[in-house]
């Protein structure tokens, strides 16, 4: 894993600063304390700050095709590289090192932009075509890894973090207030944009070729095209215990110790028992819990699974000192605000292992891919309830509500069965209401809210998949938002600031295709 940064001035006489290229880079050296390297040739600039996981020895960054006219600065795992490295290799491609940064470079001479259709893994990377005066940027298909850029009058700046680019001195950070409303009702801003002005984000499964004419950009991969299918209960149980199997092995590929974070769960067990199943030796594990909140704790749940798997397993205990101390250094390392109050364990977790290990596993994605959020149950639930004939439901279900759930959840349940699921679902979503919004915003806000609202932004992820059913549009939405936008760069940024690693079986790209085909009825 690692950090990248770069500069490219649209004016082939326009020469980029070698000194800036190196204050973008060494502000992320968190990212990867281990090496430092640079490209600056004419109008472009290339930094990279490496966390050395696989080819130890000669992986160094940026590099190189065969004749010099290519080369690329990467961020995360292909994990498939020695798949993709034989043909090319048939095809006369001459490679210098074992590392699978190598087949980027390689691939895009071959394949042109359509390399990233090649590759399986987490990624972000940026290719410079010195024959074309072109830059190269990918992100991976569910925004594992964060690809942030500026695009000036002049130039274009990109990189893994926002620090990166303030601290180029050629772009600002000014609040992106349009998108205020948006991180107030959701708690993160939803990609391509951030609360910086002009601040964007690559999005997942895209990639963009920028030259001094301008940029392209094009979605290379689409989730909903993978429609559900009639399999049966046992297939679906067979094919998925093979793909878990086969993502676990992938990333398990690695020249530095490796371990999981396990909390006791479903998901993290599950990793950590494959783990166990294919590796040769003790796999190390990680839990948090908090000082005198027994009743909030999964420690015990974690250690079963430990004694189980007889995993050599670490725990750290939080108090409240631990979160306030904390706050001004996570903010700094998540750059764009995330209102998830698990940042702060996962970061203090993070940092403890790092004196054990340098790549993590964990079950991140799960959750999403086989409705495990109990919300997806209730929504749907309340769907059946307002199938039912208005009469009955008045006389059945309305009265209880409130008995069950008290009076104020138990109105909002009642509205909420007259509603369409989408609206009771995108209203669900948001940390603020209308009448909370109404009485914090300043006038100005309130407008901007008005003329740029959220949901109908997010509520186009919801009618993408019509064709589904609900509850696959439902998992689908968050996958769009509340995956990558809170969740995976929330893991991305805690565990960058304590120099680990983390990868996340579940969401192979393998597995997470074949989830689409499951009927919602197996989840």
């Amino acid at each position: 894993m690692c950090g990248i940064c770069g500069i490219f001035n649209f004016d082939r006489n326009n020469t980029v600063s070698a000194d800036t290229v190196r204050k973008m880079s060494g502000v992320m050296r968190h990212r990867g304390p281990d090496d430092s390297g640079y490209y600056v040739k004419g109008n472009v600039g290339l930094g990279h700050q490496r966390l050395s996981i696989i080819d130890l020895a000669t992986g160094h960054q940026p590099l190189f095709n065969e004749d010099g006219s290519c080369c690329v600065v990467f961020n995360g795992e292909i994990y498939n590289f020695a798949d993709i490295r034989k043909p090319l290799e048939a095809g006369g491609h001459i490679f210098k090192t074992s590392s699978d940064t190598e087949v980027i470079v390689h691939a895009y001479e071959e394949y042109g932009t359509d390399c990233v259709a090649h590759f399986r893994g987490m990624f972000s990377f940026a290719v410079w075509d010195s024959r074309r005066n072109a830059l190269f940027l990918a992100r991976d298909r569910l925004g594992k890894k964060p690809l942030y850029y500026y695009r000036g009058k002049d130039s274009f700046f990109f990189a893994s973090e926002v620090k990166s680019l303030l601290k180029s001195g050629m772009v600002g950070a000014e609040v992106n207030r349009g998108f205020i409303d948006e991180f107030m009702s959701l708690g993160y801003v939803t990609c391509p944009n951030t609360l910086f002005e002009g601040i964007m984000k690559i999005k997942p499964g895209h990639y963009a070729l920028i030259t001094e004419k301008g940029a392209v950009v094009k979605e290379y991969w689409q989730l909903q095209s993978h429609a559900p299918g009639n399999l049966s209960m046992e297939d679906c149980q067979e094919k998925l215990v093979d793909l878990l199997k086969d993502a676990v092995k992938y990333r398990l590929i690695s020249e530095v110790p490796l371990g999981a974070f396990l909390s006791g769960g479903i998901d993290s067990s599950i990793i950590v028992g494959l783990m166990s199943s294919v590796s040769s030796s003790t796999v190390k594990t990680f839990s948090v819990g908090y000082r005198d909140q027994e009743q909030f704790s999964e420690l015990p749940f974690a250690r079963k699974v430990s004694e189980h798997f007889s995993t050599s397993h670490t725990e750290i205990i939080l108090e409240p000192v631990d979160f306030s101390e904390a706050i001004p250094k996570m903010v700094w390392h998540l750059d764009e605000p995330i209102a998830d109050q698990a940042c702060i364990p996962l970061w203090l977790l993070s940092r403890e292992a790092k004196k054990h290990v340098t790549v993590l596993l964990s079950g991140e994605g799960s959750d999403e891919l086989f409705a495990g959020y109990p919300i997806y149950g209730f929504m749907q639930g309340i769907e059946r309830c307002r199938n039912l004939p208005g009469w009955l439901r008045a006389v059945t279900i309305d009265p209880l509500l409130p008995k069950i759930f008290g009076e104020r959840r138990g109105r909002k349940y009642q509205e909420w069965i007259k509603m369409p699921l989408e609206e009771r679902y995108l209203g669900d979503m948001a940390d603020l209401s209308s009448f909370v919004r109404n009485r914090l915003y300043s006038g100005e806000l309130l407008a901007l809210s008005r003329q740029n609202p959220v949901f109908q932004r997010v509520r186009a992820y919801y009618n993408a998949v019509r064709t589904f059913d609900p509850l696959s549009r439902m998992q689908y939405l968050d996958i769009k938002t509340w995956l990558t936008d809170d969740l995976l760069l929330k893991a991305d940024k805690m565990t960058m600031a304590a120099a680990v690693e983390l990868r996340c079986p579940f969401l192979d790209q393998a597995l997470v295709e074949f989830t689409r085909t499951i009927p919602s009825r197996y989840k």
